[in-house]
C-alpha cells in the first residue's frame, strides 16, 4: 500500500499510517496446499520494510532459510514480498497480512505472482509459526487484530476461530498427502487453542489500534465514496449499488451521530493505497489477494489512510485525521451459495465501520462484532454499533434512552356528592441503556384529550412535595406517581355502565435538554381514561349503548432462534338494554405491515363482523398478531419498539361520540436475535 507524500517538506515530515480489516473464509491445510504454487518450512532470516516513493507503496520482504519443501520448487532462500510495513518516511498497516519475526520458525503457504514475486497465500491463512513446548511441536495460526473468521462446511456459514493450533507431526502429514493428489483426514485443531491466545475483544466497543477519524463530520460535510462502476460479479452493477447504499445509509441515518456517508460518484479501480480518493473496488481487479479455493479464502479487505499531523480530541481519544479510505471485495465467489445481495450488504457495513475508525466489538450481537453472521440482518446496525459510532462522531452531550412502560388501564369513579376526586397513577420509567453513565429523567404529562386540569404533575413518591426528577444508572428503572383531577364538571356520565372516556398522555425524558433518544418512540404512551360521575346518574337506569372495554398493553418477545411467533389479544363488548349487530375493527396506526391480523370471533374461523349480540350481553373479539424478524431490530433488552393501533366498534347503538366506541392498543415488540 502507498502513501501520499508531501512535496513541501523541508524540516517536518508528514507521517501517515493505514489501518485494515480483512474478512476470511478459513481454509484448511488440505485446500491451501492444493492452492499455493509451493509449501515451505523455515526460519525467518531477515524482516525488511521498504518505501517505493514512485509508486507511494509500503512493502515488507521477508527472507526465508528454507529447511523442507513439502511442494514445489523454491530457491533455498525465498524472499517473500507483503503489504504495508514500517518505514522511516512512512508506516502502513494491513489486518489480515501475516507478520513475520526475525528468528521465528515457519510453515508457509506460498503464491508466484505475475511479476515473479512471492508472497503468502492468502494472506494470514497461509502463515503458521512453528513452536516447540512439552516435549511436543505445534503450529499456530493467528489472523490477528481487526480480521473476522467464516468457514463453510457445504452448506453453511459458520464463525470460527482467528487462531488455532495444531499439532505439528498430524498437520505436517495432512498437507503432504494433499500436495501429493492423496485423500486424508484434516488436522484437527488442539484443544489448548484458547489458552492465552484468545482473540482480544474489548467491550463494549473497540477503536481501530491506530485511531483515526473523518474531520468532515465536523464541518459538516458528507464522506464521499467512488465505486467501482462494474460492481460485484455476481450479484451486478444495481444490487451492488443497493447493499452500498443500504450500508451507508445504516451509518448515515442515526440521529446520534454527526456522520454522513454517500457515493461521490463511479470511478475505475485504483490502488489499494493512500493514494487517490476513497473508493470501493470489487472483483479485485489488481489481483492483490489470492483467488478463494473452494469457497474459502480472503473476502474483503478495508481500512484507511490518517494524517498524524492533524488530530483532534475527542471523549478524550486523540483522532488523527483519516484522508482516504478503500474497500476491497475479492473475486471468484460467485459459485457460494451464501454471496447474495443481502450478505454482500453485511460484509459492506462491516467493512465501512472500519474505515469510519470502528474497531472489533465483544458484543456478539454487533454488527461489527468479529464473525460475519449472515443471519439476514443485510445493511443494519446494534446497540454497540451504535455506541462506537456515537462516541466517534458524537452529535449531542448526551445519548440516553428513556422508557415508559404503559400502565395497564386508569378508571375513576366520582362518588356521588362529591365535585372531585383525586387518583395517584402509578408508570414505571426505565433507563433503557445497557452501560455508560448514570441520567436524571423525569416524566411530563398532559391532558391529551380529557378535559383541561385533568392532569396534574408527576414525582417520584407518594406525597405531592416528592421529587420531580429521579437519577437512573443504566438498566435501572423506578416507579412515578402521576397525580389526577378529576372534576365532576368536566366529566358528564349517562350510566353507571356507559363510562366517559378520554386518553391522557405521558411521556419519559432525559432532564438534560440536548438528549438523543436512540430508540425513540417508546418514551410516550397515551393512556385511556375511564370516568363514572354518579352525580350525573339518577339512578341505575340500564344503557342502551355498546360499551368496549380497555385492553391490556401487549408485549411480544420473539424468542432467540424463531423467526416468527403469534399472538392473540382479547377486547370485551358490552350490550345495553337492546340486542345489537357488532363489528370490530383494527386501525394499525404505526405498527408494521403485516402484524396485526383481522379480528376474529373466537374459536370460530371467522371474522368479526356483523356479529349478533343479545340484550345485556357480552362478546369477546379475538385479535391475532404476528411477529416476525424483519418487522423489528431490537437495539437494548429494556427498550422495546412501540407501535399504537386503534381498536373500533361499531353497531346500531354505538356511541355517537366516536372517542367512545375506539381505544388504543399499545404494542411493545422485542427481538432476542438482535439481543
Amino acid at each position: 500500500m502507498g502513501y501520499r507524500v508531501p512535496l513541501f517538506v523541508l524540516t517536518v515530515s508528514l507521517l501517515c499510517r493505514v489501518a485494515q480489516a480483512t474478512t476470511f473464509l478459513v481454509a484448511n491445510e488440505q485446500q491451501l496446499a492444493q492452492q499455493a504454487d509451493a509449501v515451505v518450512v523455515g526460519a525467518v532470516d531477515a524482516v525488511m520494510p521498504s518505501y517505493d516513493a514512485a509508486s507511494r507503496t509500503v512493502s515488507t520482504v521477508v527472507r526465508l532459510r528454507v529447511s523442507e519443501v513439502l511442494k514445489g520448487h523454491v530457491p533455498e532462500s525465498l524472499s517473500l514480498v507483503e503489504l504495508g510495513g514500517d518505514t522511516k518516511e512512512v508506516s502502513a498497516q494491513f489486518f489480515g497480512v501475516p507478520v513475520y519475526w526475525p528468528g521465528e520458525k515457519v510453515l508457509v503457504f506460498a503464491s508466484r505472482r505475475a511479476d515473479g514475486s512471492w508472497g503468502t497465500t492468502s494472506l494470514a491463512l497461509g502463515k503458521y509459526a512453528i513452536v516447540e513446548g512439552g516435549g511436543r511441536s505445534a503450529a499456530l495460526r493467528d489472523l490477528g487484530p481487526g480480521t473476522v473468521a467464516l468457514e463453510w462446511d457445504g452448506r453453511a456459514l459458520r464463525p470460527t476461530d482467528t487462531r488455532a493450533v495444531y499439532d505439528w507431526s498430524e498437520l505436517r502429514s495432512s498437507i503432504l498427502k494433499a500436495a501429493s493428489g492423496k485423500t486424508a483426514p484434516r488436522a484437527k485443531p488442539l484443544d489448548l487453542t484458547s489458552e492465552g491466545i484468545s482473540d482480544l475483544y474489548v467491550a463494549p466497543f473497540a477503536l481501530m489500534p491506530s485511531p483515526g477519524r473523518w474531520f468532515e463530520a465536523d464541518w459538516g460535510e458528507p464522506v464521499g465514496y467512488y465505486i467501482d462502476p462494474q460492481g460485484d460479479a455476481t450479484i451486478g452493477p444495481e444490487e451492488t449499488r443497493a447493499a452500498i447504499d443500504a450500508a451507508m445509509a445504516a451509518w448515515s441515518e442515526p440521529p446520534i451521530a454527526t456522520l454522513r456517508l454517500q457515493r461521490a460518484g463511479e470511478m475505475a479501480p485504483g490502488k489499494m493505497d493512500c493514494s487517490g480518493p476513497t473508493q470501493i473496488v470489487f472483483n479485485d481487479p489488481q489481483n492483490v489477494l489470492s483467488d478463494p479455493w473452494f469457497c474459502s479464502g480472503v473476502l474483503a479487505i478495508g481500512g484507511f489512510c490518517t494524517e498524524k499531523s492533524t488530530t483532534t480530541t475527542v471523549n478524550g481519544v486523540t483522532f488523527p485525521r483519516i484522508t482516504t479510505a478503500k474497500i476491497l471485495f475479492n473475486n471468484g465467489w460467485g459459485e457460494c451459495p451464501f454471496w447474495n445481495t443481502c450478505n454482500v450488504a453485511e460484509v459492506v457495513t462491516h467493512e465501512l465501520g472500519h474505515t469510519i475508525g470502528i474497531g472489533h466489538s465483544g458484543d456478539t450481537r454487533a454488527t461489527m462484532f468479529a464473525y460475519a453472521h449472515f443471519d439476514g440482518r443485510c445493511a443494519a446496525l446494534r446497540a454497540d454499533d451504535l455506541a462506537a459510532l456515537s462516541f466517534i462522531y458524537p452529535a449531542a452531550a448526551n445519548l440516553h434512552d428513556a422508557v415508559l412502560v404503559p400502565p395497564a388501564r386508569a378508571k375513576v369513579r366520582i362518588r356521588r356528592g362529591k365535585p372531585e376526586v383525586y387518583v395517584p397513577l402509578t408508570v414505571t420509567l426505565r433507563h433503557a441503556d445497557t452501560w455508560g453513565e448514570r441520567a436524571r429523567f423525569r416524566v411530563v404529562t398532559s391532558d391529551g384529550t380529557c378535559p383541561a386540569g385533568t392532569v396534574g404533575g408527576a414525582n417520584f413518591g407518594m406525597f405531592p412535595d416528592a421529587p420531580a426528577e429521579v437519577d437512573l444508572a443504566p438498566g435501572d428503572q423506578a416507579k412515578a406517581t402521576v397525580w389526577l383531577n378529576v372534576r365532576s364538571t368536566a366529566f358528564a356520565t349517562s350510566n353507571y355502565a356507559d363510562p366517559a372516556r378520554c386518553e391522557l398522555q405521558f411521556r419519559a425524558e432525559p432532564v438534560a435538554q440536548d438528549n438523543i433518544d436512540p430508540v425513540s418512540g417508546n418514551e410516550s404512551v397515551a393512556v385511556p381514561l375511564d370516568v363514572i360521575d354518579e352525580n350525573d346518574v339518577v339512578s341505575r337506569e340500564a344503557t342502551t349503548k355498546l360499551v368496549l372495554e380497555q385492553a391490556k398493553p401487549v408485549f411480544l418477545r420473539l424468542p432467540r432462534g424463531k423467526s416468527e411467533m403469534s399472538k392473540s389479544v382479547r377486547v370485551k363488548i358490552k350490550t345495553g338494554s337492546l340486542p345489537d349487530t357488532v363489528s370490530v375493527a383494527v386501525d394499525p396506526g404505526d405498527c408494521p405491515d403485516g402484524l396485526i391480523q383481522q379480528p376474529m370471533v373466537p374459536r370460530v374461523l371467522r371474522v368479526f363482523s356483523g356479529v349478533a349480540v343479545s340484550s345485556n350481553g357480552s362478546v369477546t373479539a379475538q385479535i391475532p398478531m404476528l411477529a416476525k424478524a424483519d418487522l423489528v431490530s431490537s437495539l437494548f433488552p429494556g427498550s422495546p419498539v412501540r407501535c399504537t393501533a386503534r381498536v373500533v366498534v361499531s353497531g346500531q347503538n354505538a356511541d355517537s361520540n366516536m372517542a367512545n366506541n375506539s381505544l388504543p392498543l399499545v404494542i411493545d415488540l422485542r427481538d432476542d436475535n438482535d439481543l
